[in-house]
């Protein structure tokens, strides 16, 4: 199943909001627990929700003046499609570091490329 927006909020009372990340990984609901029948009630419609879809919580908050309450959570699939990625990235370099070790500083062509490499994990730039 896709996940999106609209599908969570057809699943859940009117007055939720979803907000959901570009790349899919992180959702965030947010409710006005009062209009919902109570911050017990509004919990346990997230909770319910989170366990169908297969998401992991990863935060909740309540605004104790207001009585909005939030909860951010990851998608499992997401995460693991992600994860999946990201070892693939991490077995590719270790081949390269494996063959070549620190040869790439006498090329300078290699030594820019491993730059931008490092300046892209530091900064999360793309």
């Amino acid at each position: 199943m896709n996940i999106t927006k609209k599908n969570i909020l057809n699943a859940l009372p009117k007055g939720f909001k979803c907000h959901m990340s570009k790349s899919g990984l992180t959702i965030q609901l947010v409710v006005d627990t009062t209009k919902v029948g109570g911050w017990d009630t509004a919990n346990h419609l997230v909770h319910d929700i989170a366990k169908k879809l297969k998401f992991t919580e990863v935060g909740a908050g309540t605004n104790l003046q207001t009585g909005v309450r939030d909860w951010e959570f990851t998608v499992d699939a997401v995460e693991k499609q992600m994860c999946s990625e990201a070892n693939d990235v991490l077995k590719c370099m270790k081949s390269f570091f494996k063959k070549w070790g620190n040869s790439y500083l006498n090329s300078d062509v290699a030594y820019d490329i491993i730059e931008d490499m490092r300046a892209l994990v530091a900064t999360d730039e793309n």
